[in-house]
Protein backbone atom coordinates (compact mmCIF):
# COMPACT_ATOMS: atom_id res chain seq x y z
CA UNK A 1 0.00 0.00 0.00
CA UNK A 2 1.42 3.46 -1.58
CA UNK A 3 1.07 6.71 1.19
CA UNK A 4 -2.08 7.86 -0.94
CA UNK A 5 -3.29 4.02 0.51
CA UNK A 6 -3.73 3.22 -3.24
CA UNK A 7 -3.21 -1.30 -3.51
CA UNK A 8 0.05 -2.41 -5.62
CA UNK A 9 -0.25 -5.80 -6.04
CA UNK A 10 3.21 -7.11 -7.08
CA UNK A 11 4.20 -10.82 -9.08
CA UNK A 12 7.15 -11.80 -10.59
CA UNK A 13 5.54 -14.12 -12.87
CA UNK A 14 4.13 -13.05 -16.24
CA UNK A 15 0.98 -13.90 -17.54
CA UNK A 16 0.52 -17.10 -20.08
CA UNK A 17 -2.85 -16.95 -20.89
CA UNK A 18 -5.12 -18.18 -17.98
CA UNK A 19 -5.46 -14.17 -16.81
CA UNK A 20 -4.06 -15.22 -13.31
CA UNK A 21 -3.33 -11.63 -12.57
CA UNK A 22 -7.02 -10.69 -12.77
CA UNK A 23 -7.75 -13.45 -10.71
CA UNK A 24 -4.92 -12.36 -8.26
CA UNK A 25 -6.66 -8.70 -8.24
CA UNK A 26 -10.06 -10.06 -7.18
CA UNK A 27 -8.76 -11.80 -4.63
CA UNK A 28 -7.33 -9.26 -3.07
CA UNK A 29 -9.68 -6.67 -3.08
CA UNK A 30 -12.34 -9.91 -1.80
CA UNK A 31 -9.70 -9.42 1.20
CA UNK A 32 -8.58 -6.10 1.48
CA UNK A 33 -12.76 -4.80 1.22
CA UNK A 34 -12.02 -3.03 -2.28
CA UNK A 35 -15.40 -2.73 -4.36
CA UNK A 36 -13.03 -2.81 -7.98
CA UNK A 37 -10.70 -4.06 -8.97
CA UNK A 38 -9.67 -0.84 -10.71
CA UNK A 39 -8.65 0.70 -7.63
CA UNK A 40 -5.66 -2.29 -7.72
CA UNK A 41 -2.55 -1.32 -9.72
CA UNK A 42 -0.85 -4.78 -10.95
CA UNK A 43 2.48 -4.41 -11.82
CA UNK A 44 3.56 -8.25 -13.04
CA UNK A 45 6.36 -10.05 -14.54
CA UNK A 46 9.28 -7.98 -13.54
CA UNK A 47 11.67 -9.72 -10.39
CA UNK A 48 13.51 -5.72 -9.90
CA UNK A 49 9.95 -5.04 -8.15
CA UNK A 50 8.47 -8.22 -7.18
CA UNK A 51 10.15 -11.58 -5.25
CA UNK A 52 11.53 -14.17 -7.35
CA UNK A 53 8.53 -16.48 -7.67
CA UNK A 54 8.10 -20.45 -8.57
CA UNK A 55 7.58 -21.58 -11.78
CA UNK A 56 3.90 -21.08 -13.99
CA UNK A 57 1.63 -24.01 -12.99
CA UNK A 58 -1.27 -23.75 -15.16
CA UNK A 59 -4.76 -23.66 -14.39
CA UNK A 60 -3.07 -23.72 -10.71
CA UNK A 61 -1.77 -20.45 -11.07
CA UNK A 62 -4.46 -18.67 -9.15
CA UNK A 63 -4.30 -21.14 -6.73
CA UNK A 64 -0.60 -20.72 -5.75
CA UNK A 65 1.07 -17.38 -6.91
CA UNK A 66 -2.95 -15.88 -5.62
CA UNK A 67 -2.62 -17.73 -2.51
CA UNK A 68 0.98 -15.88 -1.73
CA UNK A 69 -0.83 -12.65 -2.93
CA UNK A 70 -3.77 -13.40 -0.24
CA UNK A 71 -1.17 -13.88 2.31
CA UNK A 72 0.74 -10.86 1.91
CA UNK A 73 -3.09 -8.70 2.01
CA UNK A 74 -4.08 -10.78 5.18
CA UNK A 75 -0.89 -9.21 6.56
CA UNK A 76 -1.50 -5.84 5.28
CA UNK A 77 -4.83 -5.95 6.90
CA UNK A 78 -3.66 -7.49 10.54
CA UNK A 79 -1.46 -4.76 10.54
CA UNK A 80 -3.72 -1.70 9.59
CA UNK A 81 -5.80 -3.13 12.26
CA UNK A 82 -3.05 -3.15 14.58
CA UNK A 83 -2.16 0.29 13.67
CA UNK A 84 -5.72 1.55 14.27
CA UNK A 85 -7.45 -0.19 17.66
CA UNK A 86 -5.54 2.24 20.06
CA UNK A 87 -6.34 5.22 18.09
CA UNK A 88 -10.09 4.48 18.39
CA UNK A 89 -9.39 2.54 21.54
CA UNK A 90 -10.91 -0.43 20.30
CA UNK A 91 -10.38 -4.21 19.68
CA UNK A 92 -8.72 -4.82 16.74
CA UNK A 93 -10.83 -7.77 16.37
CA UNK A 94 -13.76 -5.66 15.38
CA UNK A 95 -13.09 -3.75 12.67
CA UNK A 96 -13.26 -3.83 9.21
CA UNK A 97 -11.56 -2.00 6.17
CA UNK A 98 -13.64 -0.98 3.31
CA UNK A 99 -12.57 1.02 0.49
CA UNK A 100 -9.71 2.48 2.00
CA UNK A 101 -11.49 3.46 5.14
CA UNK A 102 -10.78 1.41 8.51
CA UNK A 103 -13.57 1.73 10.52
CA UNK A 104 -15.17 -0.29 13.61
CA UNK A 105 -17.85 -2.59 12.42
CA UNK A 106 -20.47 -2.08 14.71
CA UNK A 107 -20.08 1.73 14.81
CA UNK A 108 -19.59 2.84 10.74
CA UNK A 109 -18.76 6.42 11.93
CA UNK A 110 -16.05 5.68 13.83
CA UNK A 111 -13.66 5.48 11.17
CA UNK A 112 -9.59 6.05 9.93
CA UNK A 113 -8.63 6.57 6.49
CA UNK A 114 -5.94 3.87 5.70
CA UNK A 115 -3.71 6.71 4.60
CA UNK A 116 -3.73 8.44 7.62
CA UNK A 117 -1.91 4.88 9.18
CA UNK A 118 0.95 5.25 6.81
CA UNK A 119 2.51 8.18 8.08
CA UNK A 120 3.81 8.83 4.52
CA UNK A 121 5.46 5.31 4.19
CA UNK A 122 4.80 2.80 1.60
CA UNK A 123 3.52 -0.19 3.40
CA UNK A 124 4.51 -3.82 2.18
CA UNK A 125 3.63 -7.25 2.44
CA UNK A 126 5.15 -9.92 1.51
CA UNK A 127 3.40 -13.78 1.39
CA UNK A 128 4.45 -16.68 0.58
CA UNK A 129 2.83 -20.43 0.15
CA UNK A 130 4.49 -23.99 -0.12
CA UNK A 131 3.30 -25.75 -3.46
CA UNK A 132 1.67 -28.53 -1.26
CA UNK A 133 -0.41 -31.36 -3.09
CA UNK A 134 -3.63 -31.38 -1.75
CA UNK A 135 -3.37 -27.71 -0.44
CA UNK A 136 -2.04 -25.16 -2.94
CA UNK A 137 -1.72 -27.53 -5.76
CA UNK A 138 -5.54 -27.90 -5.23
CA UNK A 139 -7.16 -29.24 -8.24
CA UNK A 140 -10.52 -30.12 -9.50
CA UNK A 141 -11.70 -32.79 -11.34
CA UNK A 142 -13.52 -33.32 -14.29
CA UNK A 143 -15.86 -35.14 -17.39
CA UNK A 144 -16.16 -34.21 -21.31
CA UNK A 145 -18.64 -35.70 -23.44
CA UNK A 146 -18.13 -35.52 -26.48
CA UNK A 147 -20.79 -36.38 -29.35
CA UNK A 148 -19.03 -36.97 -32.87
CA UNK A 149 -20.51 -37.50 -36.34
CA UNK A 150 -18.71 -39.90 -38.72
CA UNK A 151 -18.32 -40.98 -42.02
CA UNK A 152 -18.34 -44.87 -41.89
CA UNK A 153 -16.92 -44.68 -45.55
CA UNK A 154 -14.42 -42.13 -45.58
CA UNK A 155 -13.61 -42.22 -41.43
CA UNK A 156 -13.93 -38.48 -41.65
CA UNK A 157 -15.60 -37.37 -38.48
CA UNK A 158 -16.91 -33.82 -36.82
CA UNK A 159 -17.55 -33.31 -33.09
CA UNK A 160 -21.03 -31.85 -33.14
CA UNK A 161 -21.61 -31.29 -29.28
CA UNK A 162 -19.63 -31.13 -26.04
CA UNK A 163 -20.61 -31.05 -22.27
CA UNK A 164 -17.48 -30.00 -20.46
CA UNK A 165 -18.15 -29.91 -16.26
CA UNK A 166 -15.62 -29.13 -14.26
CA UNK A 167 -15.27 -29.34 -10.23
CA UNK A 168 -13.54 -25.93 -9.65
CA UNK A 169 -14.34 -24.48 -5.77
CA UNK A 170 -15.28 -21.14 -6.31
CA UNK A 171 -15.17 -19.57 -10.06
CA UNK A 172 -13.31 -16.24 -9.52
CA UNK A 173 -13.88 -15.17 -13.13
CA UNK A 174 -16.40 -16.83 -15.14
CA UNK A 175 -15.93 -15.10 -18.95
CA UNK A 176 -11.94 -16.03 -18.79
CA UNK A 177 -13.30 -19.60 -17.05
CA UNK A 178 -15.44 -20.51 -19.99
CA UNK A 179 -12.70 -18.99 -22.34
CA UNK A 180 -10.16 -20.81 -20.93
CA UNK A 181 -11.66 -24.49 -20.53
CA UNK A 182 -13.33 -23.69 -24.18
CA UNK A 183 -9.18 -23.35 -25.03
CA UNK A 184 -8.68 -26.38 -23.05
CA UNK A 185 -11.02 -28.41 -24.45
CA UNK A 186 -9.39 -27.73 -28.26
CA UNK A 187 -6.48 -28.52 -27.05
CA UNK A 188 -7.20 -31.99 -25.76
CA UNK A 189 -9.08 -32.32 -28.98
CA UNK A 190 -6.11 -32.05 -30.97
CA UNK A 191 -3.86 -34.25 -28.42
CA UNK A 192 -6.37 -37.33 -28.42
CA UNK A 193 -6.94 -37.06 -32.44
CA UNK A 194 -3.63 -36.30 -33.38
CA UNK A 195 -2.12 -39.75 -34.89
CA UNK A 196 1.47 -39.22 -35.07
CA UNK A 197 3.46 -41.26 -32.68
CA UNK A 198 4.81 -40.30 -29.61
CA UNK A 199 9.11 -40.29 -29.80
CA UNK A 200 10.28 -43.37 -28.19
CA UNK A 201 13.99 -41.66 -27.60
CA UNK A 202 12.36 -38.85 -25.96
CA UNK A 203 9.28 -40.30 -23.82
CA UNK A 204 6.26 -38.05 -23.43
CA UNK A 205 7.07 -35.98 -26.63
CA UNK A 206 5.98 -36.12 -30.32
CA UNK A 207 7.72 -35.72 -33.01
CA UNK A 208 6.33 -32.71 -34.40
CA UNK A 209 5.98 -30.91 -30.67
CA UNK A 210 9.64 -30.29 -31.41
CA UNK A 211 8.68 -27.38 -34.04
CA UNK A 212 5.65 -25.36 -33.58
CA UNK A 213 4.89 -24.70 -37.11
CA UNK A 214 4.08 -28.09 -37.75
CA UNK A 215 1.71 -28.08 -34.63
CA UNK A 216 -1.93 -29.23 -35.89
CA UNK A 217 -3.60 -26.88 -33.85
CA UNK A 218 -7.30 -27.37 -34.63
CA UNK A 219 -9.31 -24.50 -36.64
CA UNK A 220 -12.39 -22.83 -36.14
CA UNK A 221 -13.94 -25.38 -38.53
CA UNK A 222 -13.06 -28.21 -36.00
CA UNK A 223 -14.62 -26.45 -33.49
CA UNK A 224 -17.74 -28.38 -32.83
CA UNK A 225 -21.41 -26.83 -32.90
CA UNK A 226 -22.42 -26.46 -29.65
CA UNK A 227 -20.03 -26.65 -26.48
CA UNK A 228 -21.40 -26.19 -22.83
CA UNK A 229 -19.48 -25.64 -20.11
CA UNK A 230 -20.70 -26.66 -16.72
CA UNK A 231 -19.49 -25.62 -12.95
CA UNK A 232 -19.29 -27.19 -10.30
CA UNK A 233 -18.69 -25.02 -7.12
CA UNK A 234 -18.13 -27.26 -4.22
CA UNK A 235 -15.55 -25.05 -2.04
CA UNK A 236 -12.52 -26.58 -1.04
CA UNK A 237 -12.14 -26.06 2.96
CA UNK A 238 -8.65 -26.04 3.04
CA UNK A 239 -8.04 -22.94 0.57
CA UNK A 240 -8.74 -19.40 0.77
CA UNK A 241 -12.49 -18.72 -0.29
CA UNK A 242 -12.39 -22.41 -1.27
CA UNK A 243 -11.58 -22.10 -4.50
CA UNK A 244 -8.95 -24.56 -6.71
CA UNK A 245 -7.22 -25.07 -9.46
CA UNK A 246 -8.85 -25.94 -13.24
Amino acid sequence: MDPAGRVILRSALPDSGTNHGTAMAILIAEMLGISSIEDIKLIWGDSDTAPNTDQWRAGCTSTLQGGAALVAARKLKTELFNRTAPKLEVDAALLELKDGIVRVRTDPQRSVPAAALLGGISLRMRGQVKAVPGRSLSTGAGACFVEVEVDTWTGQFKVTRVVYSHDTGKVINPFVAVSDMEGSFMQSFQVATNSIPYDKEFPGQMHNSIAFLSFPIPTIMEFPEEITQVFIESLEPRWFYGYKGF
